[in-house]
């Protein structure tokens, strides 16, 4: 899959599709940059998990269920989009699912490794759309989106968050 062009997504999404690299296939994308995020955070002491920068802000933990609660609905968009459902569908508020998430009690281990499976999945779905299928376009909280597109918000909004844990959690 080619890279989306800036009518298949919402503006919103541009600086995470602008930081996807551009020189492999989408899927050897989705499996480079998780592989790297994987080692990066896979030697993190586990005190470092409840950890927030600043008052307010998501622990280190909140920011890794994010990652998976938001891979999750891009997926479910694509697959929806791409078996050609054209019913719209509706946003989340991610500040909600953070607070509701739960996640003291789990080690940065366990998420690590539920992400992992999750872009397991995520990569097998992507991999079976055909082209055509990858240029679907549908809508997403209240903008237009392409099936392609969604597998680079993933994987540029992983980039992103990446960024943040190095600069302010690790």
């Amino acid at each position: 899959m080619k890279k989306p062009t800036e009518h298949e997504y919402s503006p919103y999404y541009a600086s995470y599709v602008r930081n996807v690299p551009d020189d492999l296939t989408l899927i050897t994308t989705l499996q480079n940059v998780h592989q790297k995020t994987q080692l990066y955070l896979r030697g993190i002491d586990e005190a470092k998990g409840n950890y927030a920068y600043a008052e307010g802000k998501w622990t280190l933990k909140q920011v890794l269920q994010h990652l998976i609660d938001a891979e999750r609905i891009m997926a479910y968009r694509a697959l929806r989009i791409g078996r050609g459902d054209a019913t719209e569908l509706a946003g989340y508020d991610e500040n909600l699912f953070a607070q509701n998430a739960r996640v003291d009690h789990l080690r940065v281990e366990e998420l690590l490794g539920e992400w992992h499976l999750l872009r397991l999945t995520t990569i097998q779905l992507f991999s079976r759309f055909s082209e055509e299928e990858s240029m679907r376009m549908g809508v997403a909280n209240g903008a237009e989106v392409s099936v392609r597109a969604l597998a680079f918000i993933i994987v540029g909004h992983e980039l992103h968050h990446l960024e943040i844990l190095k600069e302010r959690y690790l």
